[in-house]
């Protein structure tokens, strides 16, 4: 099996010198000095994308040998990665996946990716942290106009009825002692959008026939209500 170069990172310790001779060495891997009151020892680790098979110390006998042949250093993948909820994979379909390999993933229409949409498969055989799929929201009231994305605009105008994840809308309620408006804020958050419990649904006679007396047609009141 082909292997990445870079990823193979020979160590030989100059202290290690002695009737035993250098350690038994092992590809994409390295051995580094321990210190032992009764003689010399390494301990064995693999490059980045390899995981060790085999015992991770070796000593040397008093007889000048090594207790026992170097372990190995076999590559590390990752298992094919999971589905996210509302959204899909771009990637080829693999039954696994080699180390530093991305792939993609994409949401429904309408769904707002948080978190980055690119994984990767890590060094200890994991896939980095993937996005989630936040849905849009639904806005119920249709017979006011809210401020949107810096317009003021009727409610029924917006496309689908429908506002995305983290967006804002305002409302206006009814400051009833001074007949006039004042705006409250209201946040999509992965499908729930709470409306303002001071906002009042106009009825239908007065949203139709009276307009203009609906209460975001109001002339705002002079100091934001609290």
């Amino acid at each position: 099996m082909d292997t990445d170069p870079r990823l193979f990172v020979p160590t030989v310790d100059p202290l290690l010198t002695g009737p035993c001779g250098d350690p038994p060495g092992l590809a994409r891997g390295f051995y580094q000095r321990l210190e032992s009151g009764r003689g010399r020892a390494v301990r064995y680790g693999c490059s980045p994308g390899f995981r060790l098979q085999g015992p991770e110390s070796n000593s040397c006998l008093e007889n000048g040998t090594w207790a026992r042949a170097a372990p190995i250093c076999r590559p590390l993948f990752c298992q094919p990665p999971a589905q996210i909820e509302h959204g899909s994979l771009v990637a080829v379909e693999k039954s696994r996946y080699r180390v530093r390999e991305k792939i993609y993933y994409l949401c429904q229409k309408g769904f707002t990716t948080e978190g980055s949409n690119e994984v990767t498969c890590t060094a200890q055989g994991t896939w980095s942290a993937g996005p989630v799929c936040q849905a849009p929201c639904a806005v119920g009231p249709y017979r006011s106009r809210v401020l949107y994305n810096g317009l003021k605009l009727w409610l029924s105008s917006l496309p689908g009825g429908m506002v995305r994840h983290r967006d804002e809308l305002v409302f206006y309620c009814l400051d009833e002692e001074h007949m006039c408006s004042y705006p409250v804020k209201s946040q999509c958050v992965n499908g729930q959008l709470q409306v303002p419990a001071c906002y009042k649904e106009p009825t239908w006679v007065r949203f139709t026939l009276f307009h203009w007396k609906v209460v975001s047609e109001l002339e705002e009141c002079e100091q934001e209500q609290s």
